[in-house]
């Protein structure tokens, strides 16, 4: 084989594993809605914490600007902070209970009957915002080209654990990340499930234990 060909072989080889490797992009987007439920009005999260949606925590640093900003493709600016001040204020729903949902605007004198309620098109924006920011905190925590090279299922369930975490508490997993970083699947596994975190999240946490003791 001529140098020439050799060399129009390898760019197609590239060219075509580039393409492969961005075919196989990521989505922890499944995983979260199955751990994180879904709910139209506010309640309180097992931190005691006032959230809505797929798990949206709305006393969480930056909240209400992230709120606000999921509001404004269909609000304006004033709309949307009003919005979520209301739902802010707004009496809270067991989580176990289905949402009273208000079947006209909210008011003072309606909040012993019902509650006001999210539509689903900006609960999926909110998660989607929130989703950015976990997979940006998982490449944070575990390190960019660490967390990058791992497989889908591995990557999914870390970017699930920093969905739920944030990443000041992510943080806080330093032997969990040193097991990622050596690829020790059942240390990583161990860690996780060795924490105070997993005793509050129960299920969610023996779902990705076993997510990440299988490994890549």
């Amino acid at each position: 084989m001529e140098r020439k060909e050799i060399l129009l072989l390898l760019v197609f080889s590239c060219v075509y594993l580039k393409c492969f490797v961005q075919a196989e992009k990521c989505d922890p987007k499944p995983l979260i809605k199955q751990h994180e439920g879904y709910k139209r009005c506010v309640y309180l999260d097992t931190s005691k914490k006032r959230t809505i949606g797929y798990g949206f925590n709305m006393e969480k640093d930056g909240a209400r600007e992230e709120f606000i900003k999921a509001g404004q493709r269909g609000h304006c600016q004033c709309i949307a902070e009003k919005v979520f001040d209301m739902f802010f204020k707004s009496p809270l729903t067991k989580c176990n209970k289905t949402c009273p949902c208000c079947c006209c605007k909210y008011s003072e004198t309606s909040k012993d009957s019902c509650v006001p309620c999210l539509d689903d098109e900006y609960i999926e924006r909110l998660l989607d915002s929130s989703l950015n920011t976990a997979i940006v905190d998982a490449g944070v925590v575990i390190g960019k080209s660490t967390f990058h090279a791992l497989c889908c299922s591995v990557q999914n369930a870390i970017v699930d654990m920093a969905y739920n975490l944030g990443r000041t508490s992510f943080k806080k997993f330093e032997k969990f990340k040193a097991a990622i970083e050596k690829r020790d699947w059942d240390e990583a596994a161990y860690e996780a499930k060795n924490s105070i975190w997993c005793g509050q999240v129960k299920t969610r946490c023996t779902d990705i234990s076993k997510i990440i003791k299988a490994g890549c």
